[in-house]
């Protein structure tokens, strides 16, 4: 019997009756950088709902604690890092905690931990393998996209179309309408990168360094963000602690 197969657009507009396994996207940057993160040796990564709950975590928490996240692409003052991948990749962290907030991608994966049995976090780099992970279970599946400040983003649009494309390749599922709209967009362009470099996110980043040269290496996240099926790790939620999702 098929499955069904669902994107939400944004994260508001996640069915109610949403079950089975959740995927999450925000590909422009959380759920890459939390792949990274762990990728790279981290504890585990936490997805705080708020800044304040964020600096509460180093408290409490324990050591090894790092904090990051963005607001409007900028580093949160008084956190350790930003949501970039490339400053993940540049270091070792094994052992460590990372708990992260972002404008986007921390609250969805919120929202979708309220509705599904299930949550991982999905990009293009560890896509092909987010969607194998999800077919271990059974039930129906959700692809869930951050968007970018309340609106729906190119970027994860294109990245949700990946993902629908890997599960119909692999099983049999009944798509929603958005599912298929999202697997139109990889016919409309030639690629990730380009798809990403298009959406206004994407923009945003690549430009901010026209303004400011100390984000100048924002730019660079855009084609790393891109790259498609490079990494086997995909954050799943295995428990939450002081209002926090633990993806390990």
């Amino acid at each position: 019997m098929s499955r069904r197969l669902s994107v939400s657009l944004l994260p508001t507009l996640l069915p109610p009756q949403a079950a089975g396994t959740a995927l999450v996207i925000d590909v422009l940057r959380a759920t890459t950088t939390a792949t990274t993160f762990l990728e790279l040796g981290a504890a585990a990564v936490m997805f705080a709902p708020d800044i304040a709950t964020a600096h509460a975590a180093r408290q409490s928490v324990g050591e090894n604690v790092r904090l990051a996240g963005e607001r409007g692409g900028v580093r949160v003052e008084g956190f350790d890092l930003g949501n970039s991948p490339l400053d993940a990749a540049a270091q070792d962290w094994t052992g460590h905690t990372v708990v992260m907030n972002t404008t986007n991608g921390t609250g969805a994966a919120h929202l979708a931990a309220r509705h599904a049995e299930r949550v991982l976090l999905a990009c293009l780099r560890n896509a092909p393998a987010a969607a194998a992970r999800a077919l271990e279970s059974d039930g129906d599946i959700s692809i869930i996209c951050a968007g970018t400040d309340g609106q729906v983003s190119l970027d994860d649009c294109f990245t949700a179309g990946v993902l629908v494309g890997e599960f119909l390749r692999l099983g049999e599922f009944l798509p929603n309408d958005s599912a298929q709209m999202t697997l139109a967009l990889l016919d409309r362009w030639p690629g990730p990168l380009a798809a990403l470099e298009a959406s206004r996110h994407g923009q945003r980043l690549l430009h901010l360094g026209d303004t400011r040269a100390d984000l100048a290496d924002l730019a660079r996240d855009v084609a790393f963000c891109a790259e498609l099926g490079v990494s086997d790790c995909v954050p799943e939620l295995r428990e939450q602690v002081a209002d926090g999702l633990v993806f390990r």
